[in-house]
């Protein structure tokens, strides 16, 4: 388990359609007590996550060769459980995340802030620029990831 600040981000433990499923890593269930006193979960507590392909579980959103660079590729690669393929989700507001690579520490992010389609998705150091800001969209069983930037998953 990861050490460190812990997130709520909502109920469930894994999502999977769409562009990107989101696979809880580390969690843990905020419990509150109903009218009969019995504990029922409210929230998920969050420290870690795998971004998956909704066609493909088994694969991860990787950060290539383990990089530390600014402009590393995210990409797509066979689940290992290695720390370049885990990220820890934090808060921007408004419903938007970002998502910390537990490797390098750096985000996930749009290349240059671009809208168009294909554009490379890479880690850049975190700040609070639109195009590392992604907002979780249900559909069917899990979620797509839409960059605030641009509107697109």
């Amino acid at each position: 388990m990861v050490k460190g600040m812990r997130r709520t981000v909502g109920t469930g433990a894994v999502a999977a359609v769409g562009c990107v499923a989101v696979v809880l890593g580390s969690w843990s269930p905020a419990a509150a007590s109903d009218a009969e006193g019995a504990a029922s979960p409210r929230a998920v507590t969050v420290e870690q996550i795998t971004l998956r392909p909704a066609s493909d579980p088994g694969q991860v959103a990787n950060v290539r060769g383990n990089s530390s660079d600014n402009g590393a590729d995210i990409i797509q690669w066979p689940l290992s459980r290695a720390a370049n393929e885990r990220w820890e989700p934090e808060s921007t507001g408004g419903g938007y995340y970002r998502f910390r690579s537990l490797s390098s520490g750096k985000c996930v992010n749009v290349k240059g802030g671009g809208s168009a389609d294909g554009t490379p998705v890479i880690q850049y150091t975190c700040g609070t620029a639109a195009n590392e800001q992604w907002r979780l969209v249900p559909k069917g069983l899990g979620h797509q990831l839409v960059a605030r930037s641009s509107g697109k998953c």
